[in-house]
């Protein structure tokens, strides 16, 4: 991890623990109910397989897993973008890749081994590029949009300590639920001290995940880096078992001691 970020392993293990009351709740493959639609002609067999499987938590694990083979296989260019544009718009319900920039950008990791270099707050094409960087490496990167950085910030606000303050760049927000408990805007609303750090680095994001990913094992068999970001996906929005419920709780502590 960057030596300009602290987070402490206690405050890892604390944020750790309320995942794992999460799932103790509700374990992640009830939780996550996102269908896979139909791959591109040419993924048949893939498409074969993971249409074997009726439980949609397991297709997703199927399709994290073996989507890369398909970007291997093909040498086409018109299929590379097909496959882009299946897990940005179609899987990822993101408009399709347009932007010279974005689609260049995909293309160069697509093509290379190199580290990715890019900050939060390019809310452009930050949730595009990490969505495809996910399945072409998914045991090296994560998908980085705003419902898993709505969920990583309550939790560093809650599980926080007195001297150091630490937060990821927003992003705009979509989901209705998630709008409702905007952190900067509670924040305000309940005078609750600002962050003194806030972290722009998707390559410091996926540090924190990692590190999540390697304290949530402990507990979790089969645990995958992509289990994380889809834990911290599902629970955003979930007003009963979700971190809604989390903050209710927080801000009614906060309530009571005033």
């Amino acid at each position: 991890m960057s030596q300009h970020i602290i987070i402490s392993g206690k405050q890892i293990k604390q944020i750790a623990e309320r995942l794992n009351d999460f799932l103790r709740i509700k374990p992640l493959e009830e939780r996550y109910k996102i269908p896979v639609p139909e791959l591109p002609y040419f993924c048949q067999s893939l498409n074969k397989k993971i249409q074997a499987e009726s439980d949609s938590y397991k297709q997703n694990k199927i399709l994290k897993e073996n989507l890369k083979d398909c970007f291997s296989k093909t040498i086409s260019d018109q299929k590379k973008l097909e496959l882009v544009n299946y897990i940005v718009n179609t899987w990822g319900g993101i408009s399709e890749v347009k932007q010279s920039r974005r689609k260049n950008l995909i293309f160069q990791d697509i093509d290379s081994s190199d580290s990715v270099e890019m900050n939060i707050s390019e809310s452009d094409y930050i949730a595009s590029r990490s969505k495809v960087l996910s399945f072409l490496k998914p045991e090296e990167y994560v998908i980085c949009d705003s419902r898993v950085i709505f969920t990583l910030n309550w939790l560093l606000l809650i599980t926080r300590s007195k001297d150091k303050l630490i937060q990821f760049s927003e992003l705009e927000l979509r989901n209705r639920i998630c709008k409702s408990y905007k952190l900067s805007y509670l924040l305000d609303k309940f005078k609750i001290k600002p962050f003194d750090n806030i972290i722009d680095k998707y390559t410091d994001y996926l540090d924190i995940v990692k590190i999540l990913t390697n304290e949530l094992k402990k507990t979790n068999t089969d645990w995958k880096l992509y289990s994380t970001e889809m834990l911290l996906f599902q629970i955003a929005d979930d007003l009963e078992y979700g971190i809604p419920s989390l903050i209710r709780d927080f801000l009614f502590s906060k309530i009571s001691s005033i």
